[in-house]
């Protein structure tokens, strides 16, 4: 508002326009500044709104920084878990290492026995194979040598049969009727006594 002073006249009044004027511009003032007022208060409304929507985001906000706050403290303690689990684990495998290096000697000469085992075993096939092929050719030729043994001693059988009992066929038989003959002239023993023996020629 203006600080605008009315003239007074000179004995002591005031003009009839000078007042009108003045209220006029007295109220012209005030209507502007109810204007500004009135902006001013819509723009401290729609900066109290921004505000309490900042607000909500800074609390949306502050509730994800506290969720992720107990969530890098729960992955700190994992880490660690982590940590420690891998330090047991180099401490494991640097043990593994040596105890490797301890037994890599006798791996390697147990891969050389099993080289040398393996090498015996092909000569042992070897071996095994040509002996019985030999055993074989032995068998085969010991067989044939018994059959040939077997077919002359056959043979000569069948020689000594048909010089025993072909061409001396009819005198055998003879001989074997006389005994014959004979037996059944004895007169047998009394009661009491021993048999008489009888002695067969064939």
């Amino acid at each position: 508002m203006s600080n605008h002073t009315m003239k007074g006249t000179l004995f002591g009044g005031f003009k009839r326009s000078d007042v009108t004027e003045y209220i006029e511009r007295l109220s012209k003032e005030n209507m502007e500044a109810l204007t500004l007022l009135r902006e001013e208060v819509e723009n401290l409304r729609s900066e109290r709104d921004q505000l309490s929507t900042e607000k909500e985001s800074l609390v949306e906000t502050n509730a994800l920084l506290e969720a992720a706050k107990e969530e890098k403290a729960a992955l700190t303690e994992e880490v660690v878990a982590l940590r420690a689990d891998k330090l047991a684990a180099e401490k494991e495998l640097a043990a593994m290492r040596e105890e490797l290096e301890q037994l890599r000697p006798e791996v390697q000469e147990y891969h050389d026995i099993k080289a040398k085992l393996s090498d015996l075993q092909i000569e042992a096939c070897r071996r095994a194979n040509e002996l019985e092929e030999n055993t074989k050719a032995r068998m085969q030729a010991l067989e044939d040598e018994t059959y040939e043994r077997l077919q002359k001693l056959a043979s000569g059988c069948r020689s000594a049969y048909d010089a025993t009992f072909v061409e001396h066929y009819p005198a055998v038989f003879d001989e074997i009727d006389e005994l014959l003959k004979r037996e059944e002239v004895v007169e047998p023993h009394a009661e009491g006594a021993e048999e008489a023996s009888v002695t067969y020629l064939f």
